[in-house]
């Protein structure tokens, strides 16, 4: 299984906390706000809290010079044409979702620029799909991955999966006791290790680990389905350490 184009059906305006309401300019300045709905518009936000099914404006500039949290309760598609900017960290907490950064594999035209210069933290979270998008600390995903069963379909309408693919991250990508249908991590450039531990995924096909320049080592154990090409046609992955486990011959 592919990625699949994220289908996230987001209408209305969003709902914001602190009195501030979202509106399509992108020199307006919001303060710490709280989406349990809708879009959010271009402009410059203190700190953006997920409560709901939320979406970017499909063009434009979204700062956020805080942290970005997706609760429980969040389904953050930040998969649009618009550039979303983070100072602080993308967190996203139990049961949670998100799309961060562009790409044709979810529909659109070129690669994104998204760019969280802190660092990716998902525990426990149903979905964490990333797309060209410039990490300035670690991507970290613990545990979630809400079902293996990829007749189950997600609220963006597709098998609930996570991928990591044609970013830069700075520090360590590490991807720990995932159980969900589909994981993919190429193309990505990492400052520092990567490490694939514990997971398990319904497709046979999961687990595309390739084309990827890694500085420290590829580290990959106890994983089912083992790490793998796929039908992914990518290349060796670059590893400037030790390949190690399960990806000793990727």
């Amino acid at each position: 299984m592919r990625t699949t184009r994220l289908l996230v059906l987001v209408l209305g305006v969003v709902v914001c906390g602190a009195g501030s309401s979202a509106v399509a300019d992108a020199a307006v300045h919001h303060g710490r706000v709280n989406c349990h709905s809708g879009t959010i518009a271009a402009g410059t936000y203190k700190s953006l809290r997920i409560s709901g099914a939320c979406t970017l404006v499909a063009s434009g500039n979204v700062t956020v010079r805080g942290d970005v949290v997706v609760t429980s309760t969040g389904l953050f598609n930040a998969g649009t044409p618009a550039k979303l900017v983070v100072g602080g960290d993308v967190i996203v907490q139990h049961h949670g979702a998100t799309a961060i950064g562009c790409s044709p594999d979810i529909g659109c035209a070129a690669l994104g620029a998204d760019v969280v210069h802190g660092s990716i933290h998902a525990q426990g979270a149903a979905a964490v799909i990333v797309h060209g998008t410039a990490i300035g600390g670690d991507a970290t995903i613990r545990g979630g991955g809400q079902t293996m069963d990829c007749t189950v379909l997600a609220p963006f309408g597709a098998p609930y999966y996570s991928v990591m693919e044609d970013s830069t991250i700075r520090g360590n990508l590490v991807i720990r006791g995932l159980h969900t249908c589909w994981l993919g991590v190429i193309r990505n450039h990492v400052g520092g290790t990567v490490r694939l531990i514990g997971n398990r995924f319904g497709d046979p096909d999961a687990d595309e680990v390739v084309t990827n320049v890694i500085r420290g080592n590829l580290a990959c154990f106890n994983n089912i389905a083992p790490p793998q090409v796929g039908d992914s046609t990518g290349a060796t992955n670059v590893v400037g350490g030790q390949k190690r486990g399960e990806c000793k011959a990727l």
